[in-house]
């Protein structure tokens, strides 16, 4: 599967279960209800996203952000430098 770097993780917090909090920057246009993911096994999908204080439906390229996300194993996203999107 070839997979496209689309976010870099800058910072994780987990905030409920299967629910993550990451910060970075977007290299691609993400959008609420996209899915990302560590590799091809750790798929989450995105809830909400918000830069700059303001809750947004989308994220511009190379725009800095936080991204809600939705699924298991959260704890890999603690050492992930990049998600991707298939």
């Amino acid at each position: 599967m070839n997979m496209k770097e689309v976010f870099t993780v800058e910072g994780f917090l987990p905030v409920k279960e299967n629910m993550w909090m990451v910060r970075g920057r977007a290299y691609q246009e993400l959008k609420v209800g996209d899915t990302v993911a560590v590799d091809n096994s750790n798929q989450f999908t995105i809830t909400a996203i918000s830069t700059y204080g303001k809750e947004v439906q989308e994220l511009n390229r190379m725009l800095t952000g936080d991204l809600m996300l939705r699924g298991a194993n959260g704890e890999r996203l603690k050492g992930a430098g990049m998600l991707v999107k298939p």
